[in-house]
């Protein structure tokens, strides 16, 4: 060596040379044979370019990287993927005493992968924190992809650790700073890595470790959190690609088993994502027909003809469906119910709307998926329900006033006014009415042979039936009150009340000799109630949207009621001197003290039985002069009674105290609608 002055020792070219010196003898050290050296040698490394790395020169990064990080970075790799995966032999230290190696490192392999995880963690902290510096070499993009590449790698061939470092290294690169990284080169690439690692969720070879899984979509949804102001479409379509592919495929090589009951943690961390989203600005609500059109398709994953066939499983390459596929739709049955009702304005909600009736509808009709487990129909009327609530005020054309609404289900319009084309509104309307359809009927247990007459012997069935009334009773309300309530279109109101109607066909049909093949008499009730509602004027709302209503629904409860009367009479005289069962007498009695206190509007009347109300006016006229003025004001609202005047004289007979009672006073109202004396 030549002899140096003191003075040498603090000249900057010497310490260049020296930092060089050091640096070398260390990427000599961290590619060592022995684990200890090599792992040590690396983290002085990194540590040593982190804590001075702001006062080294730029000569000497260049040298740094180039001839000192990447060929060390190119050599491990090579050596960690040549290393042999045979478990060690303890070693013989002396008689009777052997040393044995834990099993997270007990092979070459998995001490390689220890290398892995500190060059991965070592390379993320140097881009983070010097990106200015290191963006000013020749050649950075070829840095920046080469750590990309290897990342990638990692992620989806590693072990856990090493697949969870790769995963957080790049994912941290972004979320570190205060300034926004989600712009430019960097971010594209880098999250290219990602749509990369989700792109192979569904292959043979994924092997990506569920863990590392978890951690990406949970850093993901930091990222999100931290730039949700400024997050741009493009970067949140990117985000909702890589949620996709990998809720799809949940569960790879090597993972856990799961069962029936138990969603996996990915689909949850998924659909946890999902519900934190928000829009902000009005650019921002581009982002949510691509959630809808996610959640849509994983509820449709409960299809049994399609749905099996749309989830692969990568460790069996096999399209059987999997266990844990009934309760991810499930649980994305209630995240698409909360979107919708929670999350998106009422512009969105309108557009939206017809799509999403079209998912739910489909799922109202699927069958238990085996004998015993609960139903689709109830997840899916509950959100029907739900989904209905909140529509009915997001639709522009609605007659509900928006201020009556309870605030869950009304989203302030922060981006504008609800624009949506006339005829996309009408179909909406459409979609609805069709989906209580199918809800009513198609999907009712009563038109399901599925249904068991000696259900009241199996306590358990029982209350699952019972459970499935009383969300039908909610839904039948919710659709007579608010959805007909609102809707201002004819021919929609009267594909509606016939859903109605064809409930309450059913339940007259259960009255002939069948009193035991209902666990409740509620429903029925219920339904001639909501039909007494709808031809009753006197509620609230726009008169010209009741008188409407009126007058589509009355000629279906002339009609039912008629047909009601006779089925009792008939049941009662087959029956002779036997009692009538308690659910015919509670359905029944209902109906007649509906009538009674039913009041017409006198222009519904007039438009909807004209021939009753001529003969009203005749007989009134010939009486006039001897009607007290009080009478002449009632019977302006009791003309339907003359329509129902042949059946109500079939049942004057009857044996019933209470019926023979309310329909003496039907015919008194009837008398009094003539001008006749009592």
């Amino acid at each position: 060596a030549v002899p140096r002055s003191a003075s040498t020792f603090h000249s900057e070219e010497f310490q260049e040379e020296l930092e060089a010196m050091i640096f070398n003898e260390l990427r000599q050290l961290s590619v060592d044979q022995r684990p200890e050296v090599r792992n040590s040698g690396l983290r002085t490394f990194m540590s040593a370019l982190s804590s001075h790395g702001s006062k080294l020169p730029f000569d000497t990064w260049s040298h740094v990287i180039w001839e000192i990080l990447m060929p060390m970075l190119r050599e491990i790799r090579t050596r960690a993927a040549e290393s042999s995966a045979v478990e060690q032999a303890a070693t013989e230290l002396g008689k009777g005493k052997v040393m044995l190696v834990h099993h997270s490192r007990n092979t070459e392999q998995k001490q390689w992968d220890e290398t892995l995880v500190l060059l991965l963690g070592g390379m993320s902290r140097l881009l983070r924190s010097f990106t200015p510096v290191l963006q000013q070499l020749e050649g950075f993009p070829s840095l920046w992809n080469t750590f990309l590449e290897f990342a990638y790698v990692s992620a989806i061939g590693g072990s856990k650790e090493v697949s969870c470092a790769a995963v957080s290294g790049v994912l941290l690169f972004f979320s570190s700073g205060t300034e926004n990284r989600l712009t430019g080169e960097l971010w594209a690439s880098g999250i290219n890595v990602f749509t990369r690692i989700a792109d192979q969720a569904s292959s043979d070879a994924f092997r990506m470790p569920q863990k590392a899984r978890i951690d990406l979509l949970t850093m993901l949804g930091e990222l999100y959190r931290k730039h949700r102001e400024d997050i741009r479409y493009q970067d949140m379509q990117l985000i909702l690609h890589v949620c996709d592919k990998l809720a799809l495929t949940p569960i790879v090589h090597g993972d856990m088993k799961t069962n029936a009951n138990v969603m996996p943690q990915v689909q949850r961390v998924v659909l946890d994502l999902l519900l934190e989203l928000e829009s902000r600005k009005p650019e921002q609500e581009e982002v949510w027909p691509l959630v809808f059109s996610m959640l849509e398709s994983y509820v449709a994953l409960g299809n049994t003809e399609t749905g099996s066939t749309a989830v692969r499983s990568s460790e069996t390459n096999s399209m059987e469906r999997e266990p844990w596929v009934d309760m991810f739709v499930r649980q994305s049955l209630a995240s698409l119910t909360k979107v919708y009702c929670e999350k998106v304005s009422q512009r969105v909600q309108a557009r939206e709307l017809g799509k999403l009736l079209t998912c739910v509808e489909q799922c109202l009709q699927q069958p238990p998926v085996k004998k015993g487990s609960v139903r689709p129909w109830r997840d899916a009327t509950s959100a029907l329900v739900e989904i209905s609530k909140a529509a009915v005020y997001a639709l522009p054309d609605s007659k509900l006033d928006s201020g009556n609404a309870s605030p869950l289900h009304v989203r302030s319009q922060l981006h504008g006014d609800v624009s949506v084309a006339a005829d996309e509104v009408r179909m909406a309307w459409e979609s609805l009415g069709a989906a209580y359809r199918t809800c009513l009927t198609v999907g009712s247990w009563r038109f399901s042979s599925a249904f068991d007459p000696t259900l009241e012997e199996n306590a358990e069935a029982l209350q699952e039936f019972k459970k499935d009334l009383a969300v039908e009773e909610e839904a039948l309300t919710v659709l007579v009150e608010l959805v007909i309530a609102a809707c201002p279109h004819e021919a929609c109101v009267v594909d509606m009340i016939a859903t109605l109607d064809c409930m309450l066909e059913r339940e007259q049909e259960s009255l002939r000799g069948k009193s035991a093949t209902t666990p409740s008499d509620k429903l029925g009730q219920l339904g001639i109630r909501l039909l007494l509602w709808l031809c009753d004027t006197r509620g609230s709302g726009e008169m010209g949207q009741r008188r409407m209503i009126s007058g589509k629904a009355l000629p279906v409860l002339l009609g039912r009621c008629d047909a009601f009367m006779r089925t009792f009479v008939q049941e009662e005289r087959r029956l002779g001197e036997c009692p009538m069962p308690q659910r015919s007498l509670a359905i029944f009695t209902e109906l007649l003290e509906g009538l009674e206190t039913l009041m017409l509007d006198a222009v519904v009347a007039a438009r909807v039985v004209p021939d009753g109300v001529s003969v009203a006016r005749a007989a009134r006229a010939a009486r006039s002069e001897s009607l007290p003025e009080q009478e002449k004001a009632r019977v302006k609202v009791r003309t339907h009674l003359l329509l129902l005047y042949g059946p109500m004289v079939e049942c004057v007979g009857c044996r019933e105290p209470r019926i023979a009672e309310i329909l003496r006073g039907l015919l008194r109202s009837l008398g009094d609608e003539l001008g006749l004396p009592h």
